[in-house]
């Protein structure tokens, strides 16, 4: 009798402890939702966690509204059926550290009788985040007063834009010497069309080209006033085929996702797509280098780049000596690693860390004249 009322006060303790347990797991969960409710959505309604975006993921609709319709006649950045987008000719940026030469180039108006160095890439070749005066183009211009030298840089551009940027120009001008900004991170780029699927928030809203299989798609791109309607159907677009950052399944409706909490460690476990260096990406950008001809290559490492080369290598490290084994390339890294990190950038370099690029170029093309 006594150990049947023994086993019963066990059997009852057991309960109790697995009631207060689920309890406890019931009472976690709820706060986690609480806490993950938190953070705003942006205007699509997309919602995040520390930065992580949730799933069902929404379509970028309103916020390229936003940005369409915060783009006019003036604004420093133009539409291109054919680039994408480019700089409008004798424009100023909001910020006022940006005006455009009658070309839509950064700078002064050229001469016209001297030898031409164009530069071609991105906003590190453009120079964003600082003044004329401490960019790339104003450095080496300063260095080398007998070239001209011309900045095709244009901020977001891909390195298959800056290609067709190249071929634009290269078509019409022939300059004497062509530079090529490789930005690691642009290679990235090269996988996308619609720029609010790679950078949501993005102010640029325009749609892209891109290489795929060996031919260009979306050329010429989508047309600014339909833009925001491909994007809201774009399960239904062709373009959904080419674009690397787009997966129907992320945007579908799920019951458990209702649950923040469970959307959130779903963002845990099935991250969102993002393409890395090497295998395809790899490939297509070592592809469309191949394009350029007789030019060469600045690579130009973002400061999380840099600060992994610090601790041991570049996450792109075969790729820069495949590049390097088949082009010529300035490389700045030695240089660059000499210094504080911290006054070389300013998001893009500093014009400290603009002036380091410069003088590798200049060593490198006076080394190049002594030949």
């Amino acid at each position: 009798m006594k150990t049947r009322k023994i086993s019963g006060t066990v059997k009852r303790s057991l309960q109790i402890n697995l009631a207060l347990f689920v309890l406890s797991i019931l009472l976690c969960f709820i706060g986690l939702e609480i806490v993950t409710r938190i953070p705003k959505t942006d205007p699509d309604g997309q919602a995040y966690f520390f930065g992580k975006q949730l799933r069902p993921y929404k379509l970028p609709v309103n916020s390229l509204m936003r940005a369409i319709d915060s783009y006019n006649e003036s604004s420093y950045i133009m539409y291109d059926n054919l680039l994408g987008w480019k700089v409008r000719p004798l424009s100023e940026s909001s910020n006022g550290k940006y005006k455009a030469n009658s070309l839509g180039l950064r700078g002064p108006e050229p001469l016209g009788n001297k030898k031409v160095i164009a530069i071609f890439g991105d906003s590190f070749i453009h120079g964003d985040d600082v003044y004329y005066h401490e960019s790339l183009a104003y450095y080496l211009q300063e260095m080398m007063p007998e070239y001209e030298v011309m900045n095709y840089g244009v901020p977001g551009y891909g390195f298959d834009q800056a290609y067709l940027r190249y071929l634009e120009i290269a078509s019409k001008t022939n300059p004497d010497i062509v530079i090529v900004g490789f930005q690691p991170e642009n290679c990235l780029r090269n996988m996308n069309i619609i720029r609010s699927f790679y950078q949501r928030g993005t102010m640029i809203p325009f749609t892209k080209p891109r290489f795929f299989d060996g031919k260009l798609v979306n050329y010429p791109t989508v047309e600014i006033s339909k833009i925001t309607e491909t994007v809201a159907s774009f399960s239904g677009s062709e373009l959904s085929r080419y674009e690397y950052f787009y997966n129907q399944e992320d945007y579908q409706e799920k019951w458990y996702l209702n649950s923040r909490a469970i959307a959130v460690l779903d963002a845990y476990i099935h991250p969102k797509r993002t393409p890395i260096f090497g295998g395809e990406t790899e490939k297509l950008c070592l592809d469309i280098a191949r394009k350029f001809d007789n030019s060469v290559f600045l690579h130009i490492p973002a400061k999380e780049y840099l600060m992994q080369k610090k601790l041991g290598s570049y996450p792109y490290e075969t790729m820069l000596s495949t590049l390097s084994r088949e082009h010529i390339v300035i490389d700045p890294t030695e240089a660059l690693l000499d210094e504080d990190f911290s006054s070389l950038y300013v998001g893009h370099f500093s014009g400290k860390g603009n002036k380091i690029l410069a003088e590798s170029v200049v060593k490198y093309l006076s080394n190049r004249t002594k030949v």
